[in-house]
């Protein structure tokens, strides 16, 4: 029986191909709400298929797909506030809008500090610092919206005026948070009850309601952030 060769072969270095570095995209105001609307667009089709499902007697296919919509057009202004920061706080830096307060407490890392000192002129380092900031964020509850328009320079509460003109102020204060319970009792509770499991209620109407908020929410920011520039 011939003895197998048990010797390591030397290791060829630099053999792999190495991937190749995504920076992050800077869009401007235009990119950003046609991003928004193109997939509030996809929304409201899918509120259309559950709207002849329920013609055709099939709640249960219509409920369903309401549920899904709603998560969806959250996650769509959840989307918004994340690019639409990106954009004015790469702004504030470039001078064309007025530095918050919270701008100048930005933390920054000492691997973005080196790139800034030697890129010079690109505006690439302070983008790739904020989308990895923001990455795992939620801008989505009440507490974390407010605190994410006071970081871009928008007043929370300007902002729920423009967009809901036709509620009280006791009104609009619980819209988000309502918002944002439903969209968690979806995703996370398969729309049950916490106490007896029970499954909650949802139509047609429910549903384009939660939808046309999110639609309003967008509406009303893009319009202060637009209003926001100062060159």
């Amino acid at each position: 029986m011939s003895r197998r060769n048990l010797s390591l072969s030397s290791r060829n270095e630099n053999t792999r191909n190495k991937q190749a570095v995504r920076n992050a995209v800077r869009f401007d105001h235009g990119e950003i709400i046609a991003h928004f609307h193109e997939g509030l667009s996809s929304v409201k089709g899918q509120m259309a298929l559950a709207h002849t499902l329920n013609e055709k007697g099939n709640k249960e296919a219509s409920d369903s797909i309401c549920r899904s919509q709603i998560v969806m057009a959250e996650s769509l202004l959840d989307f918004y506030l994340h690019e639409i920061s990106k954009c004015c706080l790469c702004e504030m830096y470039d001078g064309v809008r007025a530095q918050s307060e919270e701008y100048s407490n930005l933390r920054v890392s000492l691997f973005r500090v080196e790139e800034a000192i030697y890129s010079k002129a690109s505006r690439g380092w302070l983008l790739d610092q904020i989308t990895e900031d923001y990455s795992s964020a939620c801008f989505l509850s009440e507490r974390s919206m407010r605190r994410q328009l006071t970081v871009i320079g928008i007043s929370y509460k300007d902002m729920l005026e423009r967009a809901f003109p036709d509620k009280s102020g006791d009104q609009r204060a619980k819209i988000v948070s309502k918002l944002f319970a439903r969209r968690n009792a979806i995703a996370h509770q398969g729309d049950r009850n916490h106490v007896d499991a029970t499954l909650n209620q949802v139509d047609e109407t429910y549903a384009i309601y939660c939808i046309d908020c999110v639609e309003r929410i967008v509406a009303s920011i893009h319009s202060l952030v637009v209003q926001g520039l100062t060159a």
